[in-house]
């Protein structure tokens, strides 16, 4: 996606301006990468998971799709994290779609515009690896995706009332190359962050359930945003027009974390792992007692050191006495 946004621009113009030359040369391009891409995926990534398995990976369930959805879209906590989640990832996806169109009447090119969107996602990986580190250390699920989201809220906030206010366009272009890519870089995390949530709040259900309808939730709101913000920009953006777009996406995205704050955190499959964790060092710890410890056992091995041809004899006697 980094890619195709960035040297998109480069290749692809308008239609009219296209010649058969330059659509070969895109969509050779786009083979390569992705020739490329699957090389170094089958080359590179391990046969093996490094991280425990999905529980539905490891124990078989015969569970029914369709009940399983419905008790989880009958829940007013799933529900609202479904929600919530799905108006700040889904709209701010749809503004990432629309962004020449928006930053279009502030003298910003498609080039520049693609740059961004470049860097950003680029910026959103890296921190998609510490959203990661963060989780896997302190389990704060609710905690770190309020975080990001309101932290987005901030950032946006400034960019919608410098569009507005700002008589020419460099407070414009410079507070959105400092901007976007950084609130690509706390979008981003909020999809995984948000996965890991909903799979702990639905656990022992199968995960591939509720991370679809999370997902789902953010798919259907970027297509409602860019239906909407299409409508709103028309074919000739303007300076008014954006700004409008701008405040319905922070006004949108304010009720999204809102709805957040209300979202309670039930870490049940973090619960479940401690719990078998326990048993497995307590079963370890059992088994050592009783191999080391064990009075038996360690007079047979002093004795197998010591006089190997008693050994047998001193096991018999143990044994019966």
């Amino acid at each position: 996606m980094a890619v195709g946004m960035f040297y998109g621009p480069y290749i692809v113009s308008l239609p009219n301006q296209m010649s058969n030359m330059h659509w070969g040369v895109f969509y050779g391009v786009q083979f390569g990468f992705i020739l490329v891409v699957s090389a170094l995926s089958f080359f590179l990534i391990p046969g093996k998971p490094k991280y425990r398995p999905a529980s539905t990976s490891t124990h078989v369930m015969d569970v029914a799709v369709w009940p399983v959805l419905k008790t989880q879209l009958k829940s007013f906590n799933i529900m609202l994290l479904t929600i919530s989640f799905g108006i700040i990832t889904g709209l701010l996806t749809a503004v990432a779609a629309m962004l020449t169109q928006i930053l279009e009447p502030f003298g910003i090119s498609s080039d520049i515009s693609g740059t961004l969107a470049f860097s950003g996602i680029l910026g959103g990986s890296a921190s998609c690896v510490v959203a990661g580190l963060l989780m896997d250390r302190y389990h704060c699920y609710r905690k770190l995706l309020l975080l990001l989201g309101f932290a987005t809220l901030a950032l946006l906030i400034p960019i919608a009332a410098v569009s507005k206010g700002a008589g020419s366009n460099m407070p414009v272009q410079i507070v959105a190359y400092i901007v976007i890519p950084l609130v690509e870089c706390l979008v981003l995390p909020m999809v995984p962050v948000g996965l890991e949530l909903i799979v702990e709040l639905t656990f022992p259900a199968p995960e591939h359930i509720a991370a679809t309808v999370l997902l789902a939730s953010m798919c259907l709101w970027s297509v409602i945003g860019m239906l909407v913000f299409s409508c709103v920009v028309g074919d000739t953006p303007t300076k008014d027009l954006a700004f409008i777009v701008m405040l319905i996406v922070v006004i949108a995205i304010a009720m999204g974390d809102i709805g957040l704050c209300f979202v309670k955190e039930d870490l049940k499959r973090n619960r479940k792992d401690e719990l078998d964790e326990k048993r497995s060092d307590s079963d370890l710890l059992e088994t050592k007692i009783g191999y080391v410890y064990h009075p038996f056992r360690i007079n047979s091995i002093c004795v197998s050191l010591l006089f190997p041809r008693c050994f047998h004899y001193f096991r018999f006697r143990c044994t019966f006495t």
